[in-house]
């Protein structure tokens, strides 16, 4: 298992969690990589895996033990990421994020919650969807 970071303090775990590449993730969790691994700024695996909407994949970081209340230097959850992220399958990523316990009042550094954010989004369709999933107890 290689362990080498990068510039930001990434390991390979980092990027095939960021591509979605489940079976590289599995092959690195099966020899040793650690699913709570930091970069610099505090983005763990699965933090990247949502961010770029790879829904298998942040199942299988979270099956595999990933934090799912680890934090960025400036306090940002997996489910902040996942509800201020631009992809698509968004609603699916909080909904699994939510299943597995995700804190949907957990506070960044500068008291935006998850719930705070979607409370300003100016697509009411999309607030309420969000509301939804954020409320609900998946």
């Amino acid at each position: 298992m290689t362990t080498e970071r990068d510039r930001g303090g990434r390991v390979p775990l980092h990027y095939a969690a960021l591509d979605g590449e489940d079976d590289e993730v599995r092959s690195l969790l099966d020899t040793g990589g650690d699913v709570n691994v930091t970069d610099y700024q505090g983005f763990t695996p699965l933090h990247f895996a949502v961010q770029d909407g790879r829904l298998s994949t942040a199942a299988l970081l979270l099956d595999a033990g990933a934090d799912i209340e680890a934090v960025t230097s400036d306090g940002a959850t997996p489910l902040f990421v996942a509800t201020t992220s631009p992809v698509r399958n968004a609603p699916d990523l909080i909904r699994l994020l939510r299943a597995r316990g995700a804190n949907p009042h957990a506070a960044k550094s500068n008291g935006s919650t998850p719930l705070s954010f979607v409370c300003r989004i100016s697509d009411r369709d999309k607030r309420e969807a969000y509301s939804d999933l954020l409320d609900s107890d998946a």
